[in-house]
Parts: structure tokens; sequence; C-alpha cells
């Protein structure tokens, strides 16, 4: 791997489930920070089901 590959890998040690949601858009902001929606979800209590279903998701496309 070079140098710059290492870089970004140790830079962004985040799991990519924690990094994108369904639609693939990045949910945070150039400070590092949660946005809105995650802030929320994690209040709920129920961050890891809302994770696993938004996972569910976008292999099968049915929520259900």
């Amino acid at each position: 791997m070079s140098s710059k590959g290492q870089e970004r890998a140790k830079q962004n040690d985040t799991p990519v489930m924690q990094q994108t949601h369904v639609n693939g858009n990045n949910h945070r902001d150039q400070n590092n920070n949660e946005d809105d929606y995650e802030t929320r979800i994690r209040k709920t209590g129920c961050f890891r089901e809302n994770e696993n279903l938004q996972l569910c998701y976008a292999d099968k496309h049915d929520w259900r």
C-alpha cells in the first residue's frame, strides 16, 4: 500500500457502515462531527437496529 493509502486508512478508522447512509451520502462534516440525523438516532437508543436496517435495505432493497 502506498504511503498516501496508508495515511487514508489511518485517518479513516470508522467502519464504512457508520460513514454512509443507505443512499451512499457521507453524513459526517469536514470536522468529523456527527450530523443531526446520527445524533437523533443515537438518542433513541436504537442506533444498532437502525444501522442493521439500513444495511439490510442496501443489500436487499426491501425494508421488511
